[in-house]
């Protein structure tokens, strides 16, 4: 069968989220004519928005009829104040017996994103962790426990806390982005996609630069080989900013001092 790529996830242009000093950025690309990999990005208060990422098990339109199940399910029980964790509770028993008669499963990272608080309160459903950079050079995984959707009935998963520092960036991703391979059948890897975050947040590129440069990465790394996977990734990205006085403190930086920015 053909390949067919397609560039980006198309979102509502409601769906697009404006929040002062933070942008985001996505991708997803499908091996095939469809894929079963899709992002999400709602907001969910006027302080607040949801991320979503997931992978379903296999290519082509099986995989794709439940990814877009997923994504309305997700847009449908989203709320104020949803915990991610009680979410995928929600969200595996609403699919399990589709999931189980079709002896499929999805992983799937929620993250729900508060800009005054500058937290990021992550649940993961076998997903690959979600990776935080300081523009310091820090870097951290972030990998909740929880099963796959459509493992176990009433599966029990657990959220995780973190902060997004002054001037870091959030990246989700599929594990079509790290299993990338090489004309020579080698894997892109983790450790190469974490070093690659970390060189792009120090020196300082936007969310829309970001995805840009890891797009031409992946593609300079596959090389002549064929994408094998879907590859889907998101990242957000604190914008604010920097102080003109290098001496300012990091800590004493606040939202009350953005100007109103809108999201890419």
């Amino acid at each position: 069968m053909r390949n067919v790529t397609r560039l980006d996830s198309i979102l509502p242009l409601q769906s697009r989220p404006r929040f002062p000093g933070f942008r985001w950025a996505g991708s997803c690309r499908s091996a095939l004519e469809v894929g079963g990999d899709f992002y999400d990005v709602m907001a969910l208060s006027e302080t607040s928005l949801l991320i979503a990422i997931a992978d379903v098990m296999g290519k082509g339109l099986t995989a794709a009829v439940f990814a877009d199940s997923l994504r309305t399910y997700v847009r449908a029980l989203a709320k104020p104040e949803i915990n991610p964790a009680e979410l995928l509770f929600e969200l595996n028993n609403l699919m399990f017996d589709e999931l189980s008669s079709a002896e499929l499963f999805i992983t799937v990272q929620l993250v729900v994103a508060d800009r005054f608080q500058r937290q990021l309160n992550i649940a993961s459903a076998g997903h690959c962790p979600l990776l935080v950079s300081g523009h310091n050079g820090r870097l951290w995984s972030v990998s909740p426990n929880g099963l796959p959707l459509g493992i176990e009935l009433n599966a029990v998963f657990h959220d995780q806390t973190t902060v997004l520092p002054p001037f870091g960036s959030v990246l989700l991703y599929t594990d079509g982005v790290t299993e990338a391979r090489d004309p020579q059948g080698r894997f892109f890897g983790q450790e190469r996609l974490e070093s690659w975050l970390c060189g792009g947040v120090r020196q300082a590129q936007s969310a829309a630069q970001l995805k840009a440069n890891l797009l031409y990465e992946l593609s300079v790394f596959r090389g002549a080989a064929e994408l094998i996977d879907d590859q889907t990734f998101v990242l957000l990205c604190d914008e604010t900013p920097r102080p003109l006085d290098p001496s300012s403190s990091h800590e004493e930086w606040s939202f009350s001092q953005v100007p109103d920015l809108s999201l890419v």
